[in-house]
């Protein structure tokens, strides 16, 4: 304003009111925008030295590091202007590359490693584990329309056996939102086409509808379940559709479980099965961040080794024997 740029000036001033409306000197600024738009550019200058600056910054506080990742509908992502997404497309494909998983998979094995963190409510961990489990997986279908995914870790059937007494699982299902027996239960909307590792992406955002039923994703609780409603973006290969990653978290708070937030974050990946000539894709890694029971927890899955049981069952591997590690961080 002091340089006479008074119409520039007023546009400054009106994005500071719409970003800071509570400030102690917004009441002034509006006074100010006022008389701006009545008076000249000398009467301007007089009005705009008699503000200090500083009082517009906040006072000081400890900053706050956030310990999850940005809400889903926070973060804008790079999508290429110029293309236009072929949204139908994309979602019967991905839809038929996860039906074919379906298809070809009746069981499969791993090897899991799992990292956990307690944390404090900076983001800092005050407690590590880990455990690593023989995992298995079984995706069926016991009648048509109905999906149904079961998990096992060997030895580890009761929740003793998990850091805090928690135990996460379903990364493996998260990519059936695009089945064609799930995907009508989801608003999705193609958001463009972006970037993975190098790799042009469609990004989907998808929300759980409130007039279907949840199958996907729930909380066991003591003996009772609790559906939680979710929400998310994927990210799709523009040549194979084949989905590479998937973030996804709560659309609400369930205050009735004590469940403040929670967000997943699952990556997939080309996996050979030489003895069945093929390449099925499935979770290399999952991570969680979830607020549960006035607690905040980081945990880390990550998978290889993987076999087909159909194929592989005669190959003979080294079992794990070594007990649970767990170890605590200072």
């Amino acid at each position: 304003m002091n340089l006479g740029r008074i119409q520039e000036g007023i546009e400054a001033l009106n994005i500071f009111l719409q970003e800071s409306p509570k400030y102690a000197v917004a009441g002034r600024v509006r006074d100010l925008i006022a008389e701006l738009q009545e008076q000249d550019s000398a009467a301007a200058k007089a009005h705009f030295s008699g503000i200090d600056p500083l009082l517009a910054i906040p006072g000081p506080r400890l900053s706050v590091k956030s310990w999850q990742p940005p809400d889903i509908d926070d973060l804008r992502l790079s999508v290429a202007a110029d293309v236009a997404c072929p949204a139908q497309r994309v979602i019967d494909e991905s839809g038929k590359r996860v039906q074919e998983l379906v298809e070809d998979v009746t069981r499969f094995s791993a090897i899991e490693d799992l990292f956990h963190q307690a944390l404090d409510e900076y983001g800092n961990p005050v407690r590590t584990e880990t455990r690593k489990f023989n995992y298995v997986a079984s995706i069926t279908e016991p009648q048509p329309g109905f999906l149904s995914v079961d998990e096992f870790r060997a030895d580890k059937l009761s929740l003793i056996g998990y850091p805090d007494n928690i135990a996460s699982t379903g990364f493996i299902s998260l990519a059936l939102v695009f089945h064609p027996h799930m995907r009508d239960s989801f608003d999705m909307v193609c958001e463009g086409l972006g970037d993975w590792h190098g790799q042009a992406s469609w990004l989907v955002h998808f929300k759980q509808r409130d007039d279907r039923p949840n199958h996907m994703h729930s909380y066991k609780v003591g003996n009772q379940y609790h559906p939680v409603r979710l929400k998310g973006r994927a990210w799709i290969t523009a040549d194979k559709f084949q989905i590479v990653r998937i973030e996804a978290e709560m659309v609400s708070p369930m205050p009735e479980i004590q469940l403040l937030s929670e967000h997943q974050v699952v990556e997939y990946g080309p996996i050979p099965f030489t003895k069945k000539n093929t390449t099925l894709w499935l979770p290399k890694s999952a991570e969680i961040y979830f607020d549960f029971r006035r607690h905040r927890y980081y945990r880390r899955h990550s998978f290889d080794h993987y076999m087909l049981f159909s194929a592989d069952t005669e190959e003979k591997r080294k079992e794990i024997v070594a007990p649970p590690v767990a170890k605590k961080q200072s």
